[in-house]
């Protein structure tokens, strides 16, 4: 089981905080935390990555139900960027990307994925082209707001 600590570690990383900030608030030594942020930074501190959906047990993705719909609730609110660990393909490396983040109305987030599945799922199987392309075109308007300042 993963170590509470190495995620509390991973998010205040993530936010900026400098490793001796981070080693008073866990209680660990600066060279721990220093060793744990790195192995997190390449992928291989031998625990499962928090960022990844291999511990995620039970948990399942929003395609993953019995049935097709994937369960997205417009309206979906662009909420910002989250930095995301993406394993490599077939044993290459992996890497930090950024990844765009949304709510649902229910409060769900959603993926950038998540999001393009659902538009292609409502113009294709629902026959819902219009609907989908508002939906991409309000998000467009979001993210460009969000940027804008």
């Amino acid at each position: 089981m993963r170590d509470p600590r190495h995620v509390l570690i991973a998010a205040l990383h993530r936010e900026g905080h400098s490793i001796r900030a981070i080693a008073r608030r866990v209680d660990l030594s600066r060279s721990r935390v220093h060793e744990i942020v790195t192995a997190q930074t390449n992928g291989d501190d031998g625990d499962p990555d928090p960022w990844t959906d291999d511990d995620a047990g039970d948990e399942l993705a929003l395609f993953d139900g019995d049935d097709d719909d994937p369960g997205v609730v417009p309206p979906i609110t662009y909420v910002g960027t989250e930095r995301v660990w993406c394993p490599g393909a077939k044993g290459e490396g992996g890497r930090w990307a950024d990844q765009k983040r949304y709510l649902d109305c229910t409060g769900r987030s959603v993926s950038e994925l998540d999001l393009y599945r659902w538009c292609e799922y409502r113009a294709n199987d629902h026959d819902d082209r219009d609907g989908a392309a508002a939906v991409r075109a309000d998000l467009a308007r979001q993210i460009e707001a969000a940027e804008a300042g």
